[in-house]
């Protein structure tokens, strides 16, 4: 592990604070992927993704000062990208019909009777199913692995309401695969 990556993200944001750049290039490198990821998971379109990655970054740098540092980084860089994206859906009116890739990326084999293949495959499908809200805790918490605690804050709502849509997120990806407990 290199030395930048032992700084915690809260000690980088002091540092550029107080003016350090080269601090925001490295919490930006630390986040860009993972934020990508999430975002395009959420929208379903890499390239409109991107831009709003980019405004997740203003946000950042416009209110970099006003971040509480009893907070974590990751649980308010996350809650401003998934704000980001409620605003993209209340401002285009779209429907949300997210491609998920929400199992880690793999190098799939071309093999259509692999039965490990077609098991990722209806689990994608599945994931893909879920409206907006689901899709997004199951993305957090699985992908992501952040408490219910730090769900609900990037979320804002309650824990409990965030362990309801975890439940049925599960519960509605089972009954698409036809998994039964």
């Amino acid at each position: 592990m290199s030395e930048n990556q032992l700084i915690k993200d809260e000690h980088l944001l002091k540092q550029f604070c107080k003016g350090n750049t080269l601090a925001f290039e490295n919490l930006y490198s630390r986040y860009f992927a993972k934020l990508l990821y999430f975002i395009s998971s959420t929208i379903g379109n890499k390239e409109i993704a991107k831009d709003i990655l980019q405004e997740v970054f203003i946000k950042v740098v416009e209110n970099k000062c006003k971040f509480n540092f009893d907070k974590k980084f990751s649980v308010w860089v996350y809650s401003i990208a998934s704000n980001m994206c409620k605003n993209y859906f209340a401002h285009n009116k779209v429907v949300q019909k997210a491609e998920a890739e929400i199992l880690y990326k793999t190098n799939i084999a071309e093999d259509k009777n692999n039965f490990q293949t077609e098991r990722k495959k209806l689990v994608r499908n599945a994931i893909n199913k879920l409206d907006t809200k689901h899709k997004q805790v199951f993305i957090l918490r699985n992908s992501y692995s952040f408490s219910f605690k730090e769900i609900a804050d990037i979320l804002d709502i309650s824990e409990g309401t965030v362990k309801s849509r975890m439940f049925n997120s599960v519960k509605k990806i089972k009954e698409s695969i036809h998994l039964k407990e």
